[in-house]
């Protein structure tokens, strides 16, 4: 929260600045930002909170909400499909399924249980 803040301060103090240096590229601006928010969406650590605002102040909030908007949906789909691809290997790898199918069986029999451990 205090990042966001920061960098929402400054991107204002200095958005002649930003904005001038990514107009002069605004297509490789966008499809950097782009980048940068689908690899933050696929990769759980990276977060991309902080270019939000600068966002805002490059190309107002309208298209920094579009542009995030497009890119969180390519990200999503890039990670559905890795996940469906490989995400059985992966878990397989890291937990047994033995424990997994324990877990999937007490969430349905306690379905109040199961969905609040699901969103925790």
């Amino acid at each position: 929260m205090a990042v966001f803040v920061v960098v929402s301060y400054y991107s204002s103090q200095y958005s002649e600045e930003i904005r001038s240096l990514v107009q002069k590229e605004n297509f490789l601006g966008i499809g950097v930002y782009i980048f940068i928010t689908v690899v933050a969406v696929v990769v759980a650590p990276v977060t991309t909170v902080p270019l939000i605002p600068v966002a805002a102040q490059i190309w107002g909030p309208f298209w920094a909400a579009m542009l995030s908007i497009v890119a969180w949906v390519i990200g999503s789909v890039i990670a559905f499909v890795l996940a469906q691809k490989y995400g059985r290997h992966l878990v397989e790898r890291l937990i047994s399924l033995e424990k997994i199918e324990r877990i999937e069986k007490f969430c349905q029999k306690n379905i109040f249980f199961g969905q609040w451990f699901f969103y925790v």
